[in-house]
């Protein structure tokens, strides 16, 4: 007997099997060495005397396969003589049905490409059906098929060629069809062709430093499209659209993809001087049209990574005619890689100590009187930086007393203008004194409503202006100065104001913060000459600071505690505030002009006069006592201004560099006695500033600004 289904379909029908016997009986069964099969079930439907009727059901379909068992019938007498049996072998045939299967078939290609649409290696349709007598076919010539015909399982590749077909979207079937069964199946396939996409090669970064050559700023690319460019029917025309920044030039401004067009990018050197270091991303955005239409574009990435030396300015940037000295020169890139930069003024090369990438110095010759600008030898032909050196002629002034009948804060003299500024808080003013031949006279003031203290850019361009609440600069470079506000008083509470400026080289101001109405220390700040920006910084009572003037170091402290507070040293070459070794309740303070010299007097009234002490606060000296005291800018001398009410006002220099006298004092090396007195009465204290060489020092009192040559 014979059963024949399809996997998972409903089970074949039920056969009936009769056998004829001559025994007192009979059973149904298996042979001993035969296991009851779990896909059949076998039922006793009804008997006679000789005949017995069985009912053979098949229950699992749900693999494929043939199975067989042998049923066993047996019959013989009620004592179990004479045995007879007879065998029935039953099969069961399962088959896998026939059937299709294919996933989602979709091509893409370019069109003119060697390479086949995509995915190259097609697309697979299974069949299957143990029976099965397949055929396959495609609707459009463009469908390839790895086989059209087969028996049994079997896979049909699916490959697409866009040879031939223009810019479009294309439809066709495949239908597989089955003989045996009259069942088939059928795939939908869809091929896209595209133009081709314009192209260009990647171009290299473009790396500057001070070795670099004009090769440097230059590639070649070509601007092509997918297919290399191979098919004129295919090409695409373009046109540059844009490019983001200013520094790269691109050439040609337009062409097509085949053959590809040869394009030139150039980094514009004139470009490098304004850019900080750093990398910097631009973007090439061409327009094109091709066989789909036009308004496409194609974005070029271009890198520069720009590492060159920049002077930005020079400290002191004023220097005397005749004489060379040392300055600091602050910038940028002074420790990027290449060649070690060679500095120059004007065609002078300078001997030069790198400190840190943003710090050179250097010792600079004899030069003639003039502007000088400090640049870096380079291979580009490019001004790297702005700082300038202002070579003055000594200034030869004569003694003149000015009248001026007021009260003045900060003295500040500017060399290269040969002005004279005075801080005035009682008529909230800046008052201004110029000379014109070898007369002083006073120019209009500049009204600035609660001024507190006035000081000059590293580079002497701008008058740094510190108001109550806030903080300003003068372009000094212009014919009519104006007061441009930059920042404002950040905790006015409890009276805090914008108190003092002292101005490092390193393109920070400390600016000194103080309380009005009420008693305690207070955040001083850095003011970023760039940005604008204000930086907290360390905390003051009733502070004071003063400033060397090559700006390499700025001295600061306290008044008013008990006991003495620390006195502070600021290094300009990283913004760092160091603890000093003394303490003082601070009343005044100079700094020579390299800081080799610093003069300090306490407000204790312990010891009287002004003690002297080197860079790092040892004690080198003492001042007598007087109405003000000041280092000269080169550090050879003190300039003390004295009016006891007998020996009559007068200006004593002190010798820095001399042996020590009695009491461990600097030696008296001149005393120029003063025709007239700055102040309305004796001892009374005045403001001090010298020239830029040091041969004459302003004296201003309560009464008079008087103009002392000392040389």
């Amino acid at each position: 007997m014979t059963f024949t289904a399809e996997v998972g379909a409903a089970a074949p029908a039920t056969q009936n099997v009769r056998a004829t016997f001559r025994g007192d009986g009979v059973l149904v069964g298996y042979p001993p060495e035969v296991s009851a099969p779990s896909w059949l079930s076998v039922n006793a439907i009804g008997q006679t005397a000789t005949t017995i009727d069985v009912s053979l059901r098949v229950t699992d379909t749900a693999t494929s396969g043939t199975r067989t068992t042998t049923l066993r019938f047996v019959t013989g007498k009620a004592d179990g003589s004479q045995i007879k049996f007879a065998d029935v072998q039953v099969t069961c045939i399962i088959t896998a049905p026939f059937r299709a299967t294919a996933p989602a078939m979709t091509f893409s290609a370019v069109g003119g490409a060697a390479q086949p649409p995509e995915p190259a290696l097609g697309y697979t349709v299974a069949i299957q059906g143990d029976q099965a007598r397949w055929r396959a076919s495609a609707s459009q010539p463009w469908l390839s098929l790895s086989r059209t015909s087969g028996t049994g399982p079997g896979v049909v590749a699916v490959t697409a060629d866009a040879t031939g077909l223009a810019v479009g979207t294309y439809q066709a079937d495949v239908v597989v069809a089955d003989d045996a069964s009259g069942r088939q199946g059928s795939f939908s396939v869809t091929l896209t062709v595209r133009a081709p996409r314009l192209t260009a090669t990647a171009v290299s970064a473009f790396a500057v430093d001070l070795g670099s050559t004009p090769a440097a700023l230059t590639r070649q690319i070509n601007v092509s499209d997918e297919i290399g460019g191979t098919s004129p029917t295919w090409a695409a025309s373009w046109a540059l659209q844009s490019i983001s920044a200013d520094w790269l030039h691109w050439s040609p401004g337009s062409g097509t993809s085949s053959p590809p067009s040869a394009v030139t990018l150039t980094v514009d050197a004139t470009k490098l001087a304004a850019l900080d270091n750093g990398t910097y991303a631009a973007a090439v955005v061409l327009s094109y049209s091709n066989a789909e239409g036009a308004g496409q574009t194609l974005t070029v990435p271009v890198s520069l990574t720009l590492c060159l030396p920049r002077a930005e300015r020079v400290a002191p940037y004023i220097a005397t005619a005749g004489q060379g000295g040392h300055i600091y020169v602050r910038g940028a890139g002074y420790a990027c890689g290449g060649p070690t930069p060679v500095a120059r003024i004007g065609t002078s090369e300078l001997a030069n100590t790198i400190d840190t990438d943003t710090q050179m110095q250097a010792d600079y010759p004899s030069l003639a009187a003039g502007r000088y600008r400090l640049g870096f030898d380079n291979r580009l032909g490019i001004e790297l930086g702005t700082a300038e050196l202002v070579v003055l002629s000594p200034p030869g002034l004569s003694y003149q007393a000015v009248n001026a009948p007021s009260t003045r804060g900060r003295l500040a003299y500017d060399a290269e203008r040969e002005t004279l500024y005075a801080v005035n808080e009682t008529d909230q003013s800046i008052e201004r004194y110029a000379r014109s031949g070898n007369t002083w006279s006073a120019l209009s003031p500049i009204v600035v409503p609660s001024v507190r203290d006035v000081d000059f850019s590293p580079d002497g361009r701008l008058l740094l202006v510190a108001a109550a609440d806030s903080l300003g600069e003068i372009d000094l470079t212009t014919a009519t100065p104006s007061l441009v506000q930059r920042a404002t008083n950040p905790d006015p509470f409890c009276g805090g104001h914008f108190a003092q400026l002292a101005v490092p080289n390193s393109g920070k101001v400390f600016v000194v913060f103080k309380l009005a109405g009420c008693s305690g220390y207070s955040q001083s700040y850095l003011y970023d000459l760039r940005t604008h920006a204000l930086t907290q910084t360390e905390f003051l009572y009733n502070g004071i600071a003063v400033a060397s003037a090559d700006g390499s170091r700025i001295y600061m402290g306290s008044n008013g505690l008990s006991p003495p507070p620390e006195v502070f040293i600021f290094n300009a070459l990283n913004n760092a505030i160091v603890t000093g070794p003394v303490n003082y309740n601070l009343a005044a303070a100079s700094v020579s002009g390299d800081a080799s010299r610093v003069l300090l007097r306490g407000a204790d009234g312990i010891l009287p006069g002004t003690d002297v002490y080197s860079r790092a606060l040892s004690l080198t000296g003492h001042l007598p006592a007087g109405g003000g005291a000041l280092a000269s800018r080169d550090s050879s001398r003190a300039f003390v201004y004295r009016d006891d009410g007998t020996a009559g006002p007068r200006l004593e220099v002190f010798d820095l560099k001399g042996a020590l006298t009695a009491g461990a004092l600097y030696p008296l090396a001149k005393t120029v006695a003063l025709a007239d007195s700055p102040n309305t009465a004796a001892d009374q204290s005045v403001r001090l500033v010298s020239t830029a060489d040091d041969s004459a020092v302003f004296v201003s009192g309560a009464a008079r600004i008087l103009v002392v040559p000392v040389s």
